[in-house]
């Protein structure tokens, strides 16, 4: 026995102050455990002591131990509490960048509040989602370590019990929104207790915070009653809360601790995890910089989130893939679709092309057909008439990818947790998981999916991109079962051998042929049409345009155009022989000699979207432009009479290639600008064979506004 009358205070050797303090609370902690046994008092008295005193001591002591700590705190370096602090700090917001970037890269997201002082105790960050709020409360320790029943259910100093704060902030958000389930959450890397002991009931197991967890806790969240032998336990933590029985009830059902977690990992082995990294990186450094912020920034909402990280064109498609259909022009090719139908009804997977010449319908008959299939359809367009995009945009393997991917991610075949980016590697590895995504689909629910790419014929011979999406089409036998890769291509010879000698197998390779007789019947009689037309008319249509779609039209806009009856007017049409650059000839044979109109054409060919007369007409030369509107006005869409565009793109090519050579290309100002010629300017450009005018605002510099731009 080592209580004595008769020790001395002083007997511990002074070292340093957290060394005696540490020495001074041992010696407390024997003198209350003395103190508090019966057997010691009694021999204490036996020996002539007075426990009374032994107990002025023991205060004497705890005065000692308060004055120390004083000193301790004293003799700590303020940077010491501060790395601490900050540690803590850090840690909370990577932890927050690490709960709202999944959620980022999804529309779940409505908005974040962070520093939310509406959020009561819950502040660190606040998560809104369409029909749900989440909030949470972030506990780092700089090594981890264990977390108590005690204090979760015990108010520290001037801080409220953990329970408590949590039940402080949820009542707060169901008050905020009362329309909306709200979950509370404790993260925190600290792990449950298996030393601490929980007052009740000591049969059964243990009774550490630990066991609580996983036998009594784990069923409370469910709605069902912890049992007996917790029931003391959970009396505590309700008192503990501050809520009625009814709301802590319905609390522990809306409130998750999720203890003993990691921050995400820094170290990246492949492509996905460096940019998730780098993304959290910043995520982390935004909302470190937005609490700061003196403009006491609370809630953002997902596209301010974006766009303030710049992150929103990752999440917007490159370009857009719808392709326009003239409705009332357009006319099923009823035996290329049923061949089609029929190939999409017997192949479970890999590819299938469709085919034809220019003009002849191919990405109208696809896009047409495809809007009634049941199947799942993702539809990337390599080219779209009148699109305003970069020529370019369309044919590059990383567009491509991105905006397939992304359509995949909006069906919810998510591949990574992570926003997807412009890293055409980490673009192909989302890109193959998907596709085994959809077979593993196609294997549960028996829903195929096509992914329609059309216009690979233009990649090449327009777009030079600096890396195709011709180059990174999957192999053959990386298509699975399941997965329908419809191609549409004026030819099969851009693609790889591999995908030549697939598509080479019976039925995967469907060929356009022309419309019949009945369908150029079909269309001729159509009102809005407005042309009047007799039997022998309608026979000498369809001769003269062989029923190709394009040659067809041409032939329509002709006859619109003209004020002549449609009889006279069709003996001085050409008829279509199967190739649409023969026809294109005959008409440029006409004008090739009238060196101000092929000028003039070519620049109109240069010009992408459509084609401003009002302005063009401020600089051009007017024989010129009438001779165009009077001889080739077949060959133009006109959406208004001062507003036209190329009706084909292939006439359009056409132009550009029997023009003026030159390798000048006019760069271009937003939709809406006004325009003029002295804001034209030139610049070299080698990726294109075909470039392509646009415009930029007027220069207040110029010395004219009428002056024609030069190629």
């Amino acid at each position: 026995m080592r209580f004595s009358g008769k020790r001395k205070g002083n007997s511990v050797k002074r070292k340093s102050p957290k060394k005696e303090l540490a020495a001074i609370m041992n010696a407390l902690a024997d003198s209350v455990l003395e103190l508090a046994d019966p057997e010691i008092i009694a021999e204490a008295r036996d020996e002539g002591l007075d426990p009374s005193m032994e107990a002025e001591r023991t205060l004497n002591i705890l005065r000692k131990a308060a004055e120390l700590k004083r000193t301790v705190r004293a003799s700590t370096p303020p940077s010491t509490g501060e790395r601490a602090a900050m540690t803590g700090y850090h840690a909370q917001y990577r932890v927050a960048a690490s709960l709202i970037l999944p959620l980022l890269a999804t529309e779940e997201l409505s908005a974040i509040r962070v520093a939310d002082p509406a959020s009561g105790r819950v502040d660190d960050l606040v998560i809104k989602q369409r029909d749900r709020v989440l909030g949470y409360q972030v506990r780092w320790a700089r090594y981890g370590g264990t977390l108590t029943f005690r204090e979760l259910t015990r108010d520290l100093g001037e801080e409220p019990a953990l329970i408590a704060a949590l039940a402080d902030g949820w009542k707060k958000l169901k008050i905020a929104y009362p329309k909306m389930r709200v979950t509370v959450t404790l993260v925190t890397n600290r792990i449950p207790s298996v030393d601490d002991s929980i007052p009740g009931d000591e049969d059964g197991g243990p009774r550490h915070f630990s066991a609580f967890l996983a036998d009594a806790w784990s069923r409370v969240t469910q709605g069902a009653a912890a049992g007996a032998r917790w029931s003391e336990a959970i009396t505590l933590m309700e008192r503990a809360s501050g809520l009625s029985s009814d709301e802590f009830r319905i609390f522990a059902q809306e409130m998750e601790l999720r203890l003993g977690q990691q921050l995400p990992a820094v170290a990246a082995e492949t492509i996905e995890e460096s940019v998730r990294t780098s993304d959290l990186q910043d995520l982390t450094r935004f909302l470190i910089a937005a609490v700061a912020d003196p403009a006491d920034l609370v809630e953002l909402d997902r596209s301010e989130l974006l766009a303030r990280l710049g992150w929103s064109s990752r999440l917007d498609f490159r370009a857009r893939h719808e392709f326009p259909i003239d409705e009332a022009l357009y006319e099923p090719i009823t035996q290329t679709a049923g061949q089609l139908e029929s190939a999409l009804s017997t192949v479970s997977g890999g590819y299938i092309a469709v085919l034809g010449s220019p003009g002849s319908g191919k990405s109208s008959l696809l896009t047409h057909l495809l809007r009634k299939r049941e199947e799942r359809v993702i539809r990337y367009y390599a080219f779209v008439p009148d699109s305003q995009a970069a020529l370019s945009l369309r044919g590059e393997s990383v567009n491509f990818l991105h905006d397939v991917v992304l359509s995949l991610e909006r069906q919810h075949f998510r591949a990574s947790g992570g926003l997807i980016s412009f890293d055409r590697n980490q673009l192909l590895g989302r890109f193959h998981k998907q596709l085994a995504q959809l077979h593993e689909d196609w294997k549960a629910t028996g829903r195929r999916t096509i992914l329609l790419i059309d216009g690979l014929d233009h990649i090449e011979r327009e777009q030079r991109p600096d890396r195709s999406l011709l180059d990174d089409l999957p192999t053959p036998d990386q298509v699975p079962e399941g997965v329908v890769v419809l191609l549409g291509s004026q030819t099969d010879r851009v693609l790889s051998p591999a995908i030549q000698a697939h598509l080479g197998t019976e039925g995967r390779t469907i060929h356009l042929v022309a419309l019949s007789r009945a369908g150029v019947e079909s269309i001729l009689t159509r009102p809005q049409l407005n042309l009047s037309l007799t039997g022998d008319d309608r026979n000498k249509i369809f001769t003269l345009s062989a029923g190709h779609p394009l040659a067809f039209v041409y032939i329509l806009n002709y006859l619109r155009a003209e004020s002549s009856p449609a009889t006279d007017v069709l003996v001085r049409i050409p008829p279509y022989e199967g190739d649409i650059e023969a026809l294109y000839f005959i008409y440029w044979s006409a004008i090739e000699s009238e060196h101000a109109v092929v000028h003039l054409l070519g620049l109109l060919a240069r010009i992408r979207g459509a084609l401003d007369l009002e302005w063009i007409g401020t600089w051009a030369d007017p024989g010129a432009l009438h001779r165009i509107k009077e001889a080739l006005a077949q060959y133009f869409r006109m959406e208004t009479p001062k507003r036209w565009y190329f009706f084909h793109n292939s006439f359009l090519l056409y132009a550009a290639r029997l023009g003026p050579g030159t390798k000048s290309i006019i760069l271009s100002a937003p939709s809406g600008t006004p325009r003029s010629s002295c804001g034209l300017r030139q610049s070299i450009s080698g990726s294109n064979r075909y470039p392509s005018v646009d415009f930029r605002p007027s220069m207040p510099t110029c010395a004219s506004s009428s002056s024609p731009p030069t190629l």
